[in-house]
């Protein structure tokens, strides 16, 4: 039963994605980097310390920095680059296209379990919803059985989902779930009714509550934040100098962007592709200055991924064996 059901879940994604490949607004934002600029941007080998992110507020510290000048004035050379979903952002970090990334703690555990150069250097602050689209009737996570919500596999999206049905006390079995690697393009598929919700995170959540959508659950009312920020081992130990001059520009942005979190609406229109209503509806969280992960999280993380596909699964490769326990993911030189 288990197998005719993804395979249901696989034909319905085709379906649904063949639907939509006509939405401009999801494929693309006006800020964004076409495919072939982002590939030059990473093969030119120019001294810039280069970092990958998602279009999430996770990423707003970064943006601020470099928007108010910080990294210039601090005389480190940083260019940020975006990807419009974790795979390929994933992807030009494992071939060292770019120094690091902001991700979430599963993509990181992930590729530190692959190669332990992968580090850790701190958590970030975002906040992912369960969203459901606004004429459907569904108002709890009990009216999530049998209905398609879509996700990223093996990270944050994926793993929040399996823990707010858990709260809920929904079988994770009976949930379908197309895979929309695209964060963009999983907001609108919501807003559309291509499909019945979606786990995304912010400001693409408020977006879908202007379009009338709503908000079921939270990252927050589960005491887990699974962002966080990643370097590449190589990266730290030759300029270990300049990330700390980051981390420094990082610190100095959450604190203009808590005394003033409407400074930044511009900004986020232009680097998000977002309008005026959703930064004046939008609620910043309370940014905090680079820290390390709470343990609990990772733990939590680990252990959501060694049992997500046991290995006599024949349909998937274990993701973590049972060996590994985290101990080589974090790196704390860069926090105060």
């Amino acid at each position: 039963m288990k197998i005719l059901r993804t395979i249901v879940s696989v034909f319905a994604v085709l379906l649904l994605l063949f639907g939509c490949n006509a939405s401009n607004e999801a494929n693309k934002s006006k800020d964004s980097l076409s495919t072939d600029s982002i590939e030059e941007i990473e093969e030119v080998d120019d001294g810039y310390i280069k970092v990958g992110y998602l279009p999430t507020l996770d990423a707003l510290p970064l943006l601020v920095a470099q928007n108010e000048g910080y990294f210039d004035s601090l005389n480190v050379k940083v260019k940020l680059i975006r990807y419009e979903a974790g795979l390929d952002q994933d992807t030009a970090f494992a071939k060292k296209r770019i120094n690091g990334m902001v991700t979430d703690l599963c993509r990181a555990i992930i590729l530190n379990s692959k190669n332990s150069s992968v580090k850790v250097i701190s958590k970030t602050d975002g906040v992912w919803y369960l969203v459901t689209a606004r004429k459907q009737r569904l108002r709890k996570v009990q009216d999530m059985e049998e209905r398609m919500i879509a996700i990223a596999r093996e990270e944050a999206s994926d793993y929040l989902l399996d823990r707010i049905l858990e709260k809920g006390q929904v079988d994770l079995d009976i949930v379908n779930r197309p895979q929309i690697n695209n964060l963009p393009l999983r907001q609108h598929m919501i807003s559309s009714e291509e499909i019945d919700a979606g786990i995304i995170p912010e400001p693409w959540a408020t977006k879908a509550v202007v379009n009338g959508d709503r908000l079921i659950a939270n990252n927050k009312e589960l005491n887990l934040q699974p962002g966080c920020i990643v370097f590449n081992q190589k990266t730290i130990v030759e300029k270990e100098a300049e990330i700390k001059i980051i981390a420094k520009a990082y610190n100095l942005a959450i604190q203009q962007i808590n005394e003033q979190p409407t400074k930044y609406n511009k900004l986020m229109q232009e680097s998000y592709g977002i309008d005026e209503l959703v930064t004046d509806t939008l609620t910043l969280p309370q940014y905090k200055k680079l820290e390390q992960p709470k343990q609990a999280d990772i733990d939590d993380a680990i252990k959501w991924l060694k049992n997500k596909y046991p290995e006599q699964d024949w349909l998937q490769t274990r993701i973590l064996k049972n060996e590994y326990n985290g101990k080589q993911l974090i790196d704390t030189r860069f926090i105060k």
